[in-house]
């Protein structure tokens, strides 16, 4: 008989690969053998998030040990390199006075990443300056040996960029410049160094706040990133013929944050509006794209010359607030086959009796004043959408509306009895008035009673992801079994339900 300590060594890999950290943790901790085993295990995958004194242990941990080639992912969050909180979320983090600490642990960060010879993924998110500021070693070690398959850098300035200027052979970048989006022309031409270094290797990019210099020329560029499939920008304008011509065969793309832009024309500060939102001739410019995220316009007139198969309208900038709305999804729908659907809308549309909010120069449109915008999106759906299989809905505005919105939920369901291919349905509230206070929402439903009014509706659904967040509801995933034609539902782990979730909206209509 073969000794628990005797497995080899791929055993113990797909072993541990199916405990969470907690479990690997407790394991760990009941011997040192399993300690020996387990160790590798523990910093394989590693995002760090609370203060730089937990950087500066795990930074420790792994030198001590000896740990670092086994680091496969490696993400630092601004909240661990930050002493202060956030005082304002929009303007970011506030730098503390005393920056000891992320000094002492950025050189002990270096050391580790010296010896992480088997990295695929490195991401600083909205902390780059502030690393390289304080151990610029950093960044040479990246040029010198980047992370095979991702290099995330958000957070960042062109003085910082500089320092990455060298850096080659990228595969999946993400490059968020600090707010507020400027153009500066340093770090516009940094990028574009960045970009030719990679022109044969790079596969997805995202970028904010600041371009390439090249994307906003008008002068035309014998240069193309051909092997780009994914192209994510924001804050900054462009246009659509520009990006087909440096990216010509995108397959997705995401524009689902626009900021206006301050630029220096003549010693003035001008304000310049976001990308060319509606921007977009009538022809194809990209034969395989098949998933678009971002204004609602723009979304049509790619629709009319392109196979589009996957639409995401969610954020402010795309919020479904007026039924009349409604008809341009259905042209968009008309046009494509689509078989993902991600949209956002408020409960009641505009205009409207509401209550005023003078100081956020709005109103909230009364629940009793208006009918719900879920009566009309539906019935969009089932005329329009035929071929649908995954579906995501989040109604934006305040908690208080979730118990009205949970009646209009049992109520409108049967609208959408018709989608014979529809698998996979988020509901989900999207409270993005954070910053009013609201008293504890209590409802009387319980979760599994909206699912079966669901199932019971829409007989082609296998699964309904509940993302609303109330008194007694949690997250959850709900899978439809049909045994002898009488559908079960069941609860099911976040894993799975993230699973199926990835599979519907992201795979099944490639």
């Amino acid at each position: 008989m073969v000794h628990v300590f005797d497995l080899d060594s791929d055993i113990y890999s797909l072993l541990f690969a199916l405990l969470n950290a907690s479990s690997l943790r407790a394991l760990a901790s009941s011997s040192r053998k399993w300690f020996q085993l387990t160790a590798p295990a523990l910093v394989r995958t590693v995002k760090l998030s609370c203060s730089p004194h937990q950087v500066l242990e795990f930074c420790n941990f792994s030198l001590k040990y000896r740990l670092c080639p086994h680091i496969i992912s490696l993400t630092l969050s601004a909240s661990a390199v930050y002493s202060q909180p956030p005082k304002n979320y929009i303007k970011g983090y506030v730098r503390s006075i005393d920056i000891a600490e992320t000094a002492l642990f950025a050189n002990a960060l270096a050391e580790v990443l010296e010896g992480a010879v088997n990295l695929t993924h490195l991401a600083f998110e909205d902390c780059t300056a502030v690393l390289i500021e304080n151990e610029s070693h950093i960044a040479d070690i990246i040029c010198r040996r980047p992370p095979a398959l991702s290099l995330e850098l958000t957070g960042a300035d062109a003085s910082s960029m500089r320092k990455f200027s060298s850096v080659s052979g990228l595969a999946h970048l993400k490059l968020y410049t600090l707010w507020p989006p400027k153009y500066d022309e340093e770090a516009e031409d940094i990028l574009d160094t960045i970009l030719m270094n990679s022109i044969h290797t790079l596969e997805s990019l995202s970028l904010r706040q600041t371009l390439p210099a090249i994307l906003g020329s008008e002068h035309l560029s014998s240069s193309s990133w051909e092997r780009v499939h994914y192209f994510s920008m924001s804050g900054f304008p462009v246009h659509s013929e520009h990006v087909a011509r440096l990216f010509p065969n995108i397959r997705s793309m995401d524009i689902t944050r626009t900021d206006w832009v301050t630029r220096e024309f003549d010693g003035r500060t001008v304000s310049v509006p976001p990308i060319v939102q509606f921007d977009c001739p009538p022809k194809t410019l990209w034969t395989e794209l098949r998933s678009f995220s971002g204004p609602k316009q723009l979304a049509l007139n790619l629709s009319r010359h392109h196979s589009l198969r996957r639409i995401s309208f969610l954020g402010l900038v795309s919020l479904y607030t007026n039924a009349s709305e409604f008809a341009q999804l259905s042209d968009t729908l008309h046009n494509c086959d689509i078989r993902s659907l991600c949209l956002e809308l408020e409960l009641v549309g505009t205009p409207g009796a509401g209550v005023a909010l003078p100081e956020l120069g709005f109103c909230i449109p009364s629940i009793d004043d208006a009918p719900p915008l879920l009566d009309p999106l539906f019935s969009t759906l089932s005329q329009s959408a035929n071929h649908l299989t995954y579906l995501s809905i989040h109604v934006g505005q305040n908690l208080n509306e979730i118990p009205y919105y949970q009646k209009h939920l049992v109520r409108t369901a049967p609208l959408l009895a018709s989608l014979n291919n529809l698998k996979y349905v988020e509901l989900g509230v999207t409270a993005w008035m954070t910053h009013q206070s609201f008293s504890p929402v209590e409802i009387s439903m319980k979760p599994e009673e909206l699912v079966r009014i669901w199932v019971d509706s829409v007989p082609s659904l296998q699964y309904l992801e509940l993302s609303i967040i109330c008194e007694g509801w949690k997250h959850s995933w709900w899978r439809i079994e049909s045994l002898d034609s009488q559908p079960r539902m069941r609860r099911v782990s976040e894993e799975e339900g993230l699973s199926a979730k990835r599979w519907f909206d992201l795979e099944e209509w490639k």
